[in-house]
């Protein structure tokens, strides 16, 4: 940036503005519009930007270079066909006063980027750093309690006396058969009286024999 009126803290922030995208310039887009013109010489200009690409070209050569830590590192840059064009970049310029204090930031007028430094709060930051810490040591404290209970031995087991129990016999069922009972019928003729059987007789009584006697017999009616 070849102005003054910028802080160059801020204005180094900025990411690199699209320069594919430039038109020619016509006085018609500055109506209305306050700009700054640019208040630093060609050739002082020209020494800050071999800086500043210097500085890119270096994080390059350091990145391509194999293993994690290098030193002595030198990085030589040859600039060819140079030429200048007078630029103008569009950034917008806002300050605000907070506590007795002002702050400025710049809006990047191409790409929306914003840069600045904001108010802090001390309690704001103390009580988050604590948040933070404690929060760590509750994690380190879980860690080495669970790994206490890791390494601590389980407790020997007892053994429990064996008692065998003998279950008494079961009883194994016996069929039993039945006798299905005897029925016994007798056909009587008729005209026929019943057959008396003999039956023994006490000793010293009388004997005597039973006699038939004939069964009526009916006569037919005329």
């Amino acid at each position: 940036c070849a102005g003054k009126g910028l802080p160059e803290d801020l204005v180094s922030q900025f990411s690199t503005f699209n320069t594919q995208e430039l038109i020619p310039y016509a006085p018609h887009y500055l109506a209305g519009w306050r700009a700054e013109a640019y208040a630093v010489e060609l050739m002082p200009a020209w020494g800050m930007g071999q800086q500043k690409m210097a500085q890119v070209q270096q994080g390059r050569c350091s990145g391509d270079v194999g293993g994690d830590t290098h030193r002595s590192l030198m990085v030589q840059n040859n600039f060819t066909r140079v030429t200048f064009k007078h630029v103008l970049l569009p950034i917008w310029i806002a300050a605000y006063r907070y506590n007795q204090k002002t702050y400025r930031f710049l809006v990047n007028g191409q790409t929306g980027e914003v840069v600045g430094k904001a108010p802090y709060s001390f309690w704001k930051i103390f009580f988050l750093v604590a948040g933070i810490l404690t929060a760590i040591g509750v994690g380190v404290g879980i860690y080495w309690y669970t790994q206490e209970m890791d390494d601590t031995p389980p407790p020997p087991v007892t053994p429990r006396p064996v008692v065998s129990v003998t279950a008494p016999p079961v009883p194994t069922p016996v069929p039993t058969m039945t006798a299905a009972p005897t029925a016994t019928s007798t056909v009587k003729k008729p005209g026929a009286l019943p057959t008396a059987r003999p039956t023994a007789k006490p000793s010293g009584a009388p004997t005597g024999s039973a006699k038939p006697v004939p069964a009526p017999t009916a006569k037919p009616s005329k």
